[in-house]
């Protein structure tokens, strides 16, 4: 059908094609035969097949084209359609109308063509992710209609910032992703309607004046001048080096709903205008160093659903005004000095909270009972504060619960049986709390659980069954509880995920699961100081994946041959302590990677394979006391990283191999064989070995010792029983009278105590009698504390002398349990032989009904830890007294280390362990765990003292030395400065790439906020103090000053700072 025009109607036609704008360039023809010679130019692609000289007519309908009215291309579309080449041949001449250029997300390379610049009607442009090259076109920035610009994930670099004009209709803009280098993009400043920009990924620097964004390496402060930003929405200052203080009218910036300045050095306080940002949804300010408290003017941001404080320095307690954060979801505010009871006004208001991580704070009181209506909780991260009480059982009514952490804290009481119900929960972690009771069957409810941590508590009973069923269970860790009873016997059948299991430190016993590995992926396997019998299970030679193992200190028995199998990753295994037979097999080298190796004290014979050579990377070999026989071989010579060798007390013959000379060992102890001819004179080259740290006695040694101060130093006892050294004779015959002398006197206070007999010092004007009825026969009203192996009390005497009195009660059981006889003995021994005013004084002791007493000076105030964190301590122990107790501790230590013969090593050096006289003057308590260093004994140890204060080498060799008494007082001395706990502190100077390199840096941040800054003398002593307590606390033992550097050092260098105070 013809369609005829009317004449006004045609006019008006005519009039709206004339103003049309009309270019002869850019006629369909000429744009048709443009884009057909740039395509010839690519490789060929079937994105591209409607493109054809023949096609021409068509060419609205070409892939990627969009036409206007007038038959001519307005919008060039072609994203991820894999076109590769460049855009070199491309002629932009007959594109002037074009609005729109997307070519996103293809293979084109090249550089951008200055020409672009001509198509100033252009509104959209994106290059995004291509491999275009080369300087960006100033020319862009002559495109003034541009609302949007991505030029993001290419290979571009940086042009001349100046030449580029201001784009001010510009909106979004993207230069993520690319090589762009020095300073910010200038011209940006001037591009006044910018709502988003991404610079992210580049390599910019230098000082931003006003704005910057993330991932780039900027300096400095924020300029203030980013507040007239107005209509920023979002901002993203992440994971950069500002420094300096928050804008303090950032508040100015009204329309903003997304802060982000997270991962940089701000420091100072959240400005209050922050309460201004009513719009304000996401505030993330973590890893910085803000100092200050929480502005209550936060809690005026009525839309925040995500805030994120975590990782500085803020402190005191939580502001009641945020408990008008009705809409948070997510709450971070962990790794802070935030202190205080949690109200239960914030649990009652916060019910759409889905994560709460309040961890590593300073937190106090109970867990309110309205924890219980934060029932849309996926994750409760309570983990390292204070807090005391009982675990509410209205925890259990957080059915979405998936990660439940309140591990290091001060909880006790039974573990509601309402937890045990949460069936999504994945991750439980109660460990270092005083939880009591059992592990109930409904943990079978459990289906979701991965990870369980309940270790260091006080849970007994026996596993139940239902722990097998368990089937996505990954890690379980058990240690230091009082569980005993048999495992279930088929543990692990049903958790083919199972990776880690530690059932340390309990009183377990029958025979260890058989398929406790069925799924052949476990890496950590601890079970040892229990009970356990019988053999091995056969699954562990087949789970390959093990790291470390520790069957230490059990009564596991059977043949040890063929046990255990090749395990390319296994670093630790101890086998110490059993009652192993069978020999040595050769599959142990070729477990490439041990480090630590042990199967000392048990009944394993035939000869030492020389294959144990291949183990190069080992530093503790422990084989001692066995029933290995034939010659040492000379392979060990091999294991040049080797520190620690215990092969003694086995029926070893043949020569000491002068390969066994390894520079690097500090322990060599080959006593009680039968070893023949001399030391190799090649041995005084070892080093590193201490005259205390060799033992070659009970041999059939002979000849000269080698010509080395260790070796000329080391103690008679170090050779008694052989021929070596007949100038040592005399010494040796004198060292043999000491020890006889030393047995007789300590048998005779033996018998004195299997008599039940009383021993005083001279000191005591009084009788046990006294003592039993001043404190009406142990009274609890007397008791002032209650220790790992015993009870404290005062008790007054009818002569006015006051006395501590510690009862180990066995429970009226006639046979005393030989660890807390150990620790009762270890006590008497080091306390009757110390003399210093800064150690706890002796009376006496007593063994009598099942029970063993100890009695000492009382000392007044307490411990240190009391006086640390109690309330009215805290306001005594000022800058002064703080310095003058670590004095006294060091020369106490010092004492110890260098002027008892043999050292001691107190092993618990705490603020727990130090006690306090009315004037301050610390007394070193609690000798529980104390360990002489003999020369003539092997200084490997179980692990004992707190944790937390343990040096880190024990967890790994389990060496003891007075380095290691060094890193305790290093913690304690922190803790004293700071006080708190000090574990963050350590886990950065560890692990954090911004390590504190200097004093001032601590004086600034970590001091005590309870306490005024110290200033002038005072301050120069407490910058000396923690400067020398970093120095204790390094990883490295050899790199710790010793106590008697220490202890001088204090008192020489605070004494002038000081000298007015003291």
């Amino acid at each position: 059908m013809t369609v005829i025009l009317k004449p006004p109607l045609l006019l008006l036609h005519i009039l709206l094609l004339s103003l049309l704008p009309i270019n002869s360039t850019s006629s369909p023809a000429t744009q048709a035969e443009a884009l057909i010679k740039w395509k010839n130019s690519l490789v060929p692609s079937s994105f591209l097949s409607s493109w054809s000289t023949t096609n021409i007519t068509n060419l609205c309908k070409w892939n990627g084209m969009v036409c206007d009215i007038t038959g001519t291309v307005s919008e060039i579309i072609i994203s991820g359609a894999n076109l590769n080449g460049t855009l070199a041949q491309f002629n932009f001449t007959p594109f002037l109308n074009v609005t729109r250029f997307d070519l996103s997300n293809n293979l084109l390379s090249g550089p951008i063509p200055s020409e672009i610049g001509q198509l100033t009607k252009l509104q959209y442009v994106s290059f995004y992710n291509n491999y275009l090259i080369g300087t960006i076109p100033y020319q862009l920035s002559n495109l003034q209609k541009l609302w949007n610009l991505d030029l993001g994930s290419n290979y571009l670099v940086t042009p001349d910032w100046s030449k580029f004009l201001s784009m001010p209709l510009l909106t979004r803009l993207s230069f993520a992703h690319n090589y762009l280098t020095s300073g910010f993009p200038g011209f940006i400043l001037d591009c006044q309607n910018l709502t988003h920009l991404d610079l992210t990924q580049n390599h910019l620097h230098g000082t931003l004046e006003y704005l910057s964004l993330t991932k780039n390496v900027f300096r400095g402060a924020v300029s203030p001048k980013i507040t007239k930003l107005s209509k920023l929405i979002d901002l993203h200052l992440g994971q950069n080096e500002f420094s300096g203080l928050i804008p303090e009218d950032i508040g100015s910036m009204s329309n903003l709903r997304i802060i982000e300045l997270y991962n940089n050095l701000f420091e100072g306080r959240i400005p209050s205008s922050i309460g201004w940002l009513t719009e304000l949804w996401h505030l993330d300010v973590r890893w910085n160093a803000l100092n200050s408290t929480i502005p209550s003017e936060l809690g005026l941001c009525t839309n925040l659903t995500y805030l994120a404080l975590s990782s500085n320095s803020f402190t005191g307690e939580l502001p009641l005004s945020l408990t008008n954060l009705l809409k948070i979801t997510d709450l971070g505010l962990s790794e802070n000095k935030l202190s205080g009871e949690i109200s239960p006004y914030f649990f009652s208001n916060w019910t759409e909270l889905t994560s709460l991580q309040l961890q590593n704070n300073l937190f106090t009181g109970k867990i309110p009972l309205e924890i219980g209506l934060l029932t849309k909780l996926q994750l409760l991260f309570l983990f390292n504060n204070m807090f005391t009480g009982s675990i509410p059982s209205e925890v259990g009514n957080l059915k979405d619960l998936t990660e439940l952490d309140l591990s290091i804290n001060r909880l006790s009481g039974p573990i509601p049986l309402a937890l045990w119900n949460l069936t999504n929960l994945q991750i439980l972690q109660l460990f270092s709390n005083n939880v009591t009771g059992t592990i109930p069957p409904a943990i079978g409810n459990m289906s979701s659980l991965q990870i369980i941590d309940l270790s260091t508590n006080q849970l007994y009973g026996e596993l139940p069954d239902t722990i097998s069923g368990l089937s996505n269970l990954q890690k379980i860790s058990l240690f230091t509880n009082n569980f005993s009873g048999n495992i279930p016997s088929d543990f692990g059948k049903f958790s083919p995920s199972l990776s880690s299991v530690s059932f340390s430190n309990n009183s377990f016993s029958g025979e260890l699961p058989p398929e406790l590995c069925s799924g052949f992926l476990l890496q950590l396997f601890t079970v040892n100081s229990n009970n356990f019998t019988g053999p091995l299970p056969e699954c562990l030679r087949n789970c390959s994946l093990l790291e470390r193992v520790r069957f230490d200190g059990n009564n596991f028995n059977g043949n040890i041959t063929n046990a255990f199998g090749v395990h390319p990753n296994l670093y630790f295994i101890s086998l110490n302590d059993n009652q192993f037979m069978g020999k040595i097999s050769l599959e142990w080298a070729e477990c490439a990677s041990l480090i630590i190796f042990q199967m000392g004290r048990n009944r394993i014979s035939g000869k030492i394979p020389a294959e144990l050579g291949k183990l190069i990377q080992l530093h503790n070999l422990s084989l001692g006391c066995n029933e290995l026989s034939g010659e040492i071989p000379q392979t060990l010579g091999r294991l040049i990283e080797l520190k620690e060798l215990d092969l003694s007390q086995n029926k070893l013959t043949g020569n000491i191999p002068k390969e066994l000379g390894i520079t690097a060992l500090e322990s060599l102890n080959v006593s009680h064989n039968q070893l023949l001819g001399e030391i190799p004179a090649s041995f005084y080259t070892m080093v590193n070995l201490s005259s205390s740290s060799i033992d070659f006695s009970y041999n059939k040694l002979t000849g000269q010792i080698p010509v080395s101060k260790v070796f000329e130093e080391a103690p008679a006892e170090a050779y008694v029983g052989n021929s070596v050294c007949g100038l040592l004779l005399l010494a040796i015959i004198v060292a043999g009278i000491i020890i006889f002398y030393r047995k007789t006197k300590f048998l005779s206070v033996e018998r004195r105590r299997l008599g039940e007999s009383l021993i005083w010092e001279g000191e005591g004007k009084f009788t046990f009698k006294d003592i039993v009825k001043a404190s009406e026969d142990f009274n609890e009203k007397y008791c002032i504390g209650k220790g790992g192996f015993g009870t404290v009390y005062r008790v007054a005497l009818p002569n006015s002398q006051i006395v501590a009195v510690k009862r180990l009660n066995m429970s009226d059981s006639s046979e005393i349990p030989s660890a807390n006889r150990h620790s009762f003995e270890n006590e008497i021994r080091v306390l009757t032989e110390v003399r210093h005013r800064n150690i706890i004084k002796p009376y006496g002791f007593l063994s009598i009904r099942g029970c063993m007493y100890l009695v000492y000076d009382y000392v007044e105030r307490g411990s240190l830890g009391n006086a640390l964190y109690g309330l009215e301590g805290k306001v005594e122990l000022n800058w002064n007294t703080r310095v003058k107790i670590l004095q006294g501790v060091a020369h106490a230590v010092a004492y110890l280390h260098h002027d008892c013969s043999p050292p001691i090593v107190h092993r618990d050096i705490t603020v727990n362990n130090i006690l306090l006289e009315h004037e301050f003057e610390p007394r070193l308590s609690d000798f529980g765990v104390a360990r002489l260093l003999n020369p003539d004994t092997s200084n490997w140890t179980p692990i004992a003292g707190s944790y937390g204060y343990m040096a880190p080498e024990l967890a790994l060799t389990m060496r003891l030395t007075d380095k290691c008494d060094v890193y305790s007082f290093g913690v304690m001395a922190l803790e004293l400065m700071m006080g708190r706990h000090p574990r963050e502190l350590l886990s950065s100077l560890s692990f954090n790439s911004r390590t504190l390199d200097t004093a001032e840096f601590l004086l600034k941040d970590v001091l005590d906020q309870g306490l005024p800054p110290p200033t002038g003398q005072i301050a120069e002593a407490v910058e000396f103090v923690v400067t020398i307590a970093l120095a204790c606390v390094h990883d490295t033992p050899k790199e710790r000053p010793t106590m008697r550097f220490v202890a001088q050092e204090l008192s020489a260098q605070t004494q002038i700072c000081l000298s007015n105070q003291f």
